[in-house]
């Protein structure tokens, strides 16, 4: 009857209005850690797609690799989103690729749904740097890890993951 967010939002504001949470508790329970980002990227998102660039861009994944198949453009697509949610975090890195992988798939004539499913996979994988994910960080000290553990041990849940990915886009989506 209502989309999710308005729903959260309704129980939100009720939970306020009937003195089960108070105001402030509210506010200091929202991460702004991961608000901020995301509300300073979604115009860039927006850009991509009114510019054009994200049709571009779109454009130069598939000629590159289009001859080889979709499936490895999402491939690419994957890859490439992996890389740059070790970077920036996976929220951030949904918003600048999402609009690139939407052109893609419709330039490739491919299910927009089964790329929106990679990128979004790949945005999770936050498995190879400590700054990937809030999580990685907080873990680090308390269990010593190093830069480089990060690197050893998510390498190879990627792949897992990756490979895992490929698999099902071809039996879901027969890509």
């Amino acid at each position: 009857l209502v989309a999710t967010s308005e729903a959260m939002l309704a129980g939100a504001v009720a939970l306020v209005l009937t003195r089960c949470l108070s105001a402030e508790d509210a506010y200091r329970a929202i991460e702004w850690r991961v608000v901020v980002p995301i509300a300073g990227m979604l115009p860039i998102g927006t850009a991509l797609v009114s510019t054009g660039l994200a049709a571009q861009i779109g454009q130069v994944f598939t000629l590159t690799l289009a001859s080889a198949g979709p499936l490895a453009v999402i491939a690419g697509l994957y890859l490439f989103t992996a890389l740059l949610s070790q970077l920036v975090g996976g929220q951030v890195a949904a918003l600048i690729i999402g609009p690139i992988a939407v052109s893609a798939a419709v330039q490739l004539g491919v299910n927009p749904s089964a790329v929106g499913v990679a990128v979004s996979m790949a945005c999770s994988a936050a498995f190879l740097t400590p700054i990937a994910h809030p999580v990685n960080v907080l873990m680090m000290a308390p269990g010593s890890y190093t830069f480089g553990d990060f690197l050893r041990v998510g390498a190879g849940m990627m792949a897992i993951c990756f490979a895992t990915l490929l698999l099902v886009l071809r039996l879901f989506w027969q890509i």
